[in-house]
């Protein structure tokens, strides 16, 4: 690479540090204007290269309820200290982490907003109900959690970076989307073999097909609550096919099946 170009690497790498979490639009416009370059994938893969030496890398992960790419620039390596700690009083930690491990041990993958907030009231130090729910409001704008229609889920940016902290406190028992052979927090279960699918993934198969059916047993799903599936936009899949995503955690056993739609 000549300097120019280095130095353009340099930046947009602080872009996305900056930022934290970026959607894949947001990245893709950043390549544009910084680099002129339209393939962000390529510029990441070369990006991460560089940065193998020290263990971090940009990577990517989807938001469960909507499928959609976003990016962070995260350790590639078992971090027991969290980078998010310094952002966060003790009192806000406890808070995030006790609402994980409540979602984590939930029958579908979430909890209600009252419920997230009322666990403030069993921690010590205590949040005031109204510094609660400020911090939850963070939290979801950060996207450490996601909110939808009262409730509260894990946050596409917890997938990508906090998974070390998932597989320690639930020892990896998560569920395995029979599609993409990826690890999920929230999806739809099928009624038949309870196997639990991506609903982006879902959104996608049926999207292509016409047809909404277990990937494992083929029995009909109904799966009402799928995102909108755009095909035409290469971005996604491009990155896939690449492999800059995070990569799929490897079941170790059946677990306890508790995350469906």
């Amino acid at each position: 690479m000549s300097s120019r170009s280095t130095l353009g690497m340099q930046q947009f790498l602080q872009v996305i540090m900056h930022n934290e979490v970026l959607s894949d639009q947001e990245v893709s416009n950043e390549c544009v204007r910084i680099l002129g370059e339209r393939s962000h994938v390529r510029c990441i893969t070369e990006i991460n290269n560089s940065l193998s030496s020290i263990n971090m890398a940009i990577q990517s992960g989807k938001d469960e309820l909507t499928g959609e790419i976003f990016w962070a620039f995260v350790p590639t390596i078992k971090d027991e200290k969290m980078r998010y700690q310094s952002k966060y009083t003790q009192a806000q930690l406890d808070l995030l982490r006790a609402i994980f491990l409540e979602i984590l041990d939930s029958e579908n993958g979430f909890i209600s907003s009252i419920d997230a907030l009322n666990i403030q009231s069993t921690l010590e130090p205590r949040l005031s109900h109204a510094e609660a729910e400020t911090t939850i409001g963070e939290m979801v704008s950060s996207k450490w959690l996601s909110s939808k229609e009262g409730n509260i889920y894990i946050g596409v940016r917890s997938t990508i970076e906090l998974m070390p902290f998932f597989r320690a406190s639930h020892h990896d028992e998560f569920n395995a989307c029979p599609i993409c052979d990826r690890s999920l927090f929230h999806g739809h279960k099928c009624e038949n073999c309870q196997a639990v699918h991506h609903l982006y993934c879902l959104g996608i198969a049926k999207k292509r097909t016409g047809m909404l059916e277990c990937f494992k047993c083929k029995k009909t799903l109904n799966a009402t609550d799928l995102p909108c599936i755009d095909l035409n936009s290469s971005r996604g899949s491009q990155a896939e096919q690449d492999g800059t995503p995070s990569p799929p955690i490897k079941i170790k056993g059946k677990g306890k099946k508790r995350k469906e739609h």
